[in-house]
């Protein structure tokens, strides 16, 4: 949402004049609400861990692979759709991937034994990557209007 934010509203050419470019505005923005996630993430991971037989560092994987493919699907539906469009969007990627995440549970509890954690860190890792992708294309995307010189008289 605070990707659209300028958008949706029709404040973009403002936030473009003030002192502050609108690429380090919503590259700041991002930052405090992704580091306030992470460390709510961090927060809760002891407390999954207490009631379940597996470690510490399993238990932060498997929370942290369904928080990037969400960060990784919400970066992209940003960058190409724009409006309150991708407002929704945005929250019905979370929603699903939130739903997935829980069924899996039930219906494929095997993916989480200790044999396919090599699996969840790979997976980590790519989505990392591609979150990096993401966060680059989005704030190339938010560049500042260059004004054209040769139309200028």
């Amino acid at each position: 949402m605070e990707s659209t934010r300028s958008a949706v509203y029709g404040m973009i050419e403002f936030e473009m004049s003030t002192r502050f470019s609108l690429k380090s505005v919503m590259l700041a923005r991002l930052s405090i609400l992704g580091m306030l996630d992470f460390i709510i993430l961090c927060c809760v991971t002891p407390l999954c861990c207490i009631s379940s037989e597996i470690s510490l560092f399993q238990t932060a994987i498997y929370l942290f692979v369904p928080y990037l493919l969400t960060v990784n699907t919400n970066l992209w539906i940003t960058r190409h759709f724009q409006g309150k469009e991708s407002i929704y969007a945005c929250m019905s990627a979370a929603i699903l991937i939130s739903g997935l995440n829980a069924s899996l549970h039930f219906i494929a509890k095997f993916i989480y034994q200790f044999s396919y954690f090599n699996c969840w860190l790979l997976l980590a890792v790519i989505l990392i990557a591609g979150m990096i992708n993401e966060l680059s294309h989005t704030i190339k995307q938010t560049e500042e209007y260059r004004w054209n010189l040769s139309l200028i008289d």
